[in-house]
């Protein structure tokens, strides 16, 4: 029976790539396309090539989920700043997702026809807070980092971040439209929005999640203001063709 999404939920699929064995990365190397193992070869380090081979997998058995397709038969095509979405036929499905990778952490987000974004990062990953903040946040955002308890400034820098990565994702344009123009506040229960004049969005017409999947990463999910609900879900890959 395929799960069936309705326009207020989304659902967010997580993997650890480290805990995928050798057997089962041969069996999930069958579902890529020649482009995608291309791809998956010419990573030199371990880390990100199973990161690479954990997240085209979990995207095509994820889709297979919500529709009677097999998870070789998705085809992809990007828009003039990277985002990919589906292509050929299944495109008429309205399915919408975003991936994330990081060190041990592999996160998809599926919704149905809303726009949809997410961004997931390992803490503990080196990063020169102090010299990146004022390069990347806006004014207001940069301050509340440098006023913060130290203790809480990673935390801090990194639930920016990845509100930041998140929204950029959910609206197709990557960080060419400006990290810089658009600030969030974490306050409150939930996280909030400004827009500056060049941004030209509405804070009325977003929703913004952050959540601590594991002890180590911080995921922020952004999404069309229709999705009340995220379920969350992990993977192992035993049911993997």
């Amino acid at each position: 029976m395929r799960a069936v999404l309705s326009p207020q939920r989304a659902d967010l699929w997580l993997a650890d790539p480290d805990a995928v064995s050798p057997e089962r990365e041969e069996r999930l190397l069958r579902l890529l396309t020649p482009e995608e193992t291309g791809r998956w070869e010419r990573f030199a380090v371990p880390s990100p090539k199973r990161q690479h081979l954990v997240a085209r997998a979990l995207l095509r058995l994820t889709l297979s989920r919500y529709a009677d397709v097999a998870p070789e038969r998705w085809r992809f095509v990007a828009n003039e700043h990277g985002r990919p979405r589906l292509d050929g036929p299944e495109a008429a499905l309205g399915l919408q997702f975003n991936l994330s990778h990081t060190d041990g952490l592999v996160a998809l987000v599926v919704a149905a026809q809303s726009e949809i974004g997410v961004d997931v990062e390992d803490l503990g990953r080196r990063a020169d807070m102090d010299r990146l903040a004022p390069a990347v946040f806006a004014p207001e955002e940069a301050a509340a980092f440098a006023a913060g308890p130290a203790e809480l400034r990673r935390e801090t820098f990194f639930a920016l971040w990845t509100l930041k990565e998140a929204y950029v994702k959910a609206r197709g344009r990557g960080i060419a439209m400006g990290l810089k123009t658009f600030a969030f506040q974490l306050d409150g229960p939930s996280p909030a929005v400004t827009f500056g004049p060049s941004c030209a969005d509405d804070p009325a017409r977003w929703r913004f999640w952050r959540l601590r999947p594991t002890p180590r990463h911080a995921l922020a999910l952004a999404a069309s203001a229709e999705v009340a609900e995220v379920r969350a879900h992990w993977t192992t890959f035993d049911d993997a063709p």
